[in-house]
């Protein structure tokens, strides 16, 4: 199929916006080998309704509401390129910034890597790790310290219980380091593992999030 061909089906989609519009170019780039099954299978199964109807039904959305179809969902993840995983994670943390210089450090390192998939940065992520793991323990050690009588609390297994203040800040550094923990891995294997840990609660907004940027990833957008 020709490029021009292709510019007219994108066109004739982002004009109308119609579910038949976007089947119909999504067929067309699978045909032209701009797209594969296996990322039209992912977009399915996060729910990309003309994805599905572009595989024909074979493949259907996900229920991301049950934590043991999300681990099995994030698992299949490695047949698919790193960065992928490393976009999904990304898209989670990024909603909530960490506050310490070192996780903010981390939830960076990833993101270069994502701009730019090098040796270079991939090692620079696996640096930032550590640093803003420890950083975490520290900070949560400090704000246990200063909290006055009386503070709500809440028990988190890592630390035992911590006010609720530090267990949202916990939750923000960690999801840092669980980003420079993907964009370090040496491959997409070890990559899944990290989006399967921040899928474990993720929360309404946090799946959804997670879902857009697996569904842009996939169909290269």
């Amino acid at each position: 199929m020709s490029d021009a061909r292709l510019r007219e089906l994108e066109r004739r989609w982002r004009e109308r916006g119609a579910v038949a519009d976007e089947v119909a170019l999504l067929r067309a780039l699978a045909r032209a080998g701009a797209l594969t099954t296996l990322q039209l299978e992912l977009a399915a199964r996060c729910g990309h309704a003309a994805a599905f109807e572009a595989l024909d039904g074979r493949v259907a959305p996900c229920d991301l509401s049950s934590p043991r179809v999300r681990r099995v969902w994030a698992d299949d993840l490695r047949r698919h390129e790193k960065a992928l995983s490393v976009r999904a994670v990304l898209a989670l943390a990024s909603l909530r910034p960490p506050a310490g210089p070192r996780a903010a450090a981390a939830l960076a390192a990833a993101e270069a890597w994502a701009a730019c998939p090098c040796e270079a940065h991939r090692a620079a992520a696996a640096d930032a790790e550590r640093p803003a793991i420890d950083e975490r323990a520290r900070r949560l050690r400090a704000a246990d310290a200063r909290a006055p009588s009386g503070t709500p609390w809440e028990y988190v297994p890592e630390f035992g219980p911590i006010t609720h203040d530090a267990a949202e800040e916990a939750r923000r550094s960690w999801l840092a380091t669980r980003a420079a923990a993907a964009a370090g891995a040496a491959d997409a294997l070890g990559a899944s593992r990290a989006v399967m840990d921040v899928l474990h609660d993720p929360g309404p907004e946090g799946l959804e999030a997670v879902r857009a940027a697996l569904i842009a990833a996939a169909l290269g957008r």
